[in-house]
């Protein structure tokens, strides 16, 4: 899927072009990413509910009934779709809603959604200027909220992680894409992107297939207050979503129901509705269809992003949207065994953090570079943390990237036992050729002693001037260690978004964690082959159609191109168990005690975002390797002693470790 690339606000696409970048799929109840070069529609016809059920990998065509008790990862209803046909006009005259059509949509429904989210969606022209402007001044004074436009919204949805995560950039995009998406589409065609779109909790998209999931009726025969709870949903979906406990399922029902009469209070305030309208379906009680939504565990919730990953990833395998509606099971790599233990690690160790808004992103991969447990960071209502995916967000990785230099050095002829040198002595002049030069910080303490500081001791102990000062011996020797380095981690897939010379040796390189996990298996797991590019970080096996036709993606046929020879893969991992041992890593002691592990600490400048890469022997005999991060998003203050070592990130993979072995 091609990265999103901004045009100039002065061009004027067609519906087409346009669609085809934003890679939105119209597709029942859901809009989701896609690769399809077909012109979209907005008035498919509307479908029966039906469902997609997505498994996990010991269960493969899993059914509704597994997935509520726990055994699949979620069902996603794929029908229902609302049709262009039954929408009133939007925008029209005076009235921003049109009348009432035969069998159409409520107008109260689309009316609760605009007095919510866009009361001005008829004047702007995607963007809300004067919003935008408020939404600043009350963030500004301690009172945070957002100013988008229902249009900016619906960029969110047809773009989603392809937008930046910087949140200026990010908003910028938001405001060129929304104004593009104004230029090609009518104002009823952009509600009804929208009211198909929205995720509404339980596993639905779009208030067709919520419709139906809530109540238990067509989107054309809810009340005002079922409509007004609908939007109410808007905000935060899974708070409201209920649980198939009938005690939580209650309480949620409950607070629906008081966010729903605040619907009506914002139509009452606008003179969208009278007093004795508003009276009315404040009164009539909230009757919802009993919740039987049950991710893997009911407070699991970073399920959602990892099943809008896996279904963003299928639509792009299939490359239709048509093919959504064909779908019977989407068969995942991800591991229930797996992911629990890495949900249990998880869990107890980002409630021990500070209340400062830090969270953990984890990621684990198996042999065939399929990811099997996947937790990109949860939303936490006691520290504020934005829930942005850790895991697919580049970040400067600290020393964890020594080790494809260890390979490079080694290739160049060291071994674990050569002597790296006098630190005092050390400096690199005009490194980049551009007249920066570079000298470590640290000292001979993290060595045994002066000129007895190994290749294996420099990394164990992460001492920067090692590495850094064997990779300049070679170059000046003519020997151009440091670009094989950056060959050997290009040749994994990894590629460096920001070589800065040296300091790429130390962590200068952006890559994510699940791209780190795959580099730790190819190093180590797989002793120096490759894994083939299809198969690097997918989340799907197969999927099976309605027909009974299976479409698979794991191809136990493919070939694994050795990239360093065996012997020096090996010296790397005996290094990398150093530190383990007695290095930096050593807080991973407990688990080597259990099994085989290979690991390296990251703490990058400033300690912002400390990680651990690892490789261990697991439970089946085979190996696989896990990425922690440790992130403050968007502030990113120094995190103090949870930084030191990857302190943090490595403690909760000792946890998993030992639970996966």
């Amino acid at each position: 899927m091609s990265e999103f690339t901004p045009k100039t606000p002065s061009s004027q696409p067609n519906k087409y072009s346009l669609y085809k970048r934003a890679s939105g799929v119209l597709a029942g109840g859901i809009i989701l990413a896609s690769c399809s070069a077909t012109e979209p529609t907005f008035s498919p016809e509307a479908k029966e509910m039906d469902v997609v059920t997505i498994c996990y990998s010991e269960l493969p065509d899993c059914t509704p009934e597994d997935v509520a008790r726990g055994d699949g990862l979620e069902v996603i209803r794929k029908g229902n779709s609302i049709s262009l046909e039954t929408i009133p006009s939007m925008c029209t005259g005076e009235n921003a809603v049109g009348p009432d059509t035969d069998s159409s949509v409520p107008r109260y429904l689309l009316q609760a959604l605009l007095a919510v989210e866009d009361n001005n969606f008829c004047t702007h022209n995607g963007v809300d200027w004067t919003a935008i402007g408020s939404a600043a001044i009350d963030t500004a004074t301690g009172m945070p909220r957002g100013g988008s436009t229902l249009t900016m919204q619906l960029v969110r949805i047809w773009y989603g992680p392809s937008l930046s995560e910087n949140v200026l950039t990010r908003k910028s995009q938001e405001i060129e894409l929304a104004q593009e998406i104004e230029s090609a589409y009518s104002k009823t065609e952009i509600a009804k992107a929208y009211l198909d779109g929205a995720y509404m909790g339980r596993g639905v998209y779009g208030f067709g297939a919520a419709a139906k999931a809530y109540f238990g009726i067509d989107a054309e025969d809810l009340s005002l207050g079922q409509s007004a709870a609908l939007v109410a949903l808007l905000q935060n979906p899974g708070k409201y979503q209920g649980s198939p406990e009938p005690l939580e399922e209650e309480d949620a029902r409950a607070l629906h129901e008081s966010e729903r009469n605040e619907v009506l209070n914002s139509m009452l305030s606008l003179g969208i509705i009278t007093n004795e309208e508003a009276e009315f379906a404040k009164n009539e009680p909230l009757r919802r269809v009993h919740s039987t939504y049950n991710s893997p565990g009911a407070d699991m919730t970073y399920a959602n992003a990892a099943v809008r990953k896996i279904i963003d990833d299928t639509v792009e395998q299939l490359g239709s949207r048509d093919a959504l509606f064909n779908i019977q099971s989407i068969n995942t790599t991800i591991s229930k065994r797996e992911q629990q233990a890495l949900y249990d690690s998880y869990k107890p160790r980002t409630l021990e953090q500070p209340n400062d808004g830090r969270q953990f992103g984890a990621v684990i991969v198996d042999q065939t570079g399929a990811i099997t447990a996947y937790i990109p960071g949860i939303y936490s209502e006691r520290t504020g943390a934005k829930n942005i995916n850790l895991l697919e967000s580049p970040v400067v990785g600290g020393s964890q990237d020594k080790p494809y230099f260890v390979l490079s050095a080694m290739l160049a002829g060291a071994t674990p036992d050569t002597i790296v040198g006098d630190p005092a002595t050390f400096q690199w002049l005009n490194y980049d050729g551009q007249g920066r030069d570079y000298s470590p910080s640290e000292n001979a303490a993290r060595c045994p002693g002066v000129d007895q500081c190994s290749l294996r001791d420099s990394i164990a102990y992460s001492a920067n001037w090692g590495i850094v000062g064997l990779i300049k011996s070679y170059e000046e020797q003519g020997i151009p260690a440091l670009s094989t380095g950056y060959e050997i981690m290009n040749s994994y897939g990894l590629d460096c978004y920001q070589p800065v010379g040296p300091a790429g040796i130390v962590g200068g390189c952006e890559l994510t964690p699940v791209q780190r996990a795959l580099g730790s298996m190819q190093i180590n797991g797989l002793e120096g082959r490759a894994i083939p590019e299809e198969l690097r970080g997918r989340m799907v096996n197969s999927i099976r159609l309605d027909n009974g036709k299976v479409i698979r993606y794991d191809n136990p046929n493919a070939a694994y191109q050795r990239i360093v020879p065996q012997e020096i893969a090996l010296q790397t991992q005996s290094i990398l168990q150093s530190a383990v041992e007695y290095g930096t890593a050593k807080r991973l002691g407990g688990a080597a005690q259990n099994t085989v592990v290979f690991a390296k600490t990251g703490t990058p400048t400033n300690n912002t975002a400390p990680g651990v890469n690892l490789t261990w022997l697991a439970y089946d005999g085979s190996f696989r390797s896990m990425a922690v991060v440790l992130r403050q998003p968007e502030t990113l203050s120094p995190l103090g002693n949870d930084a030191d070592g990857g302190k943090a990130p490595t403690i909760l993979a000792n946890d998993v470790v030992n639970s996966l072995s």
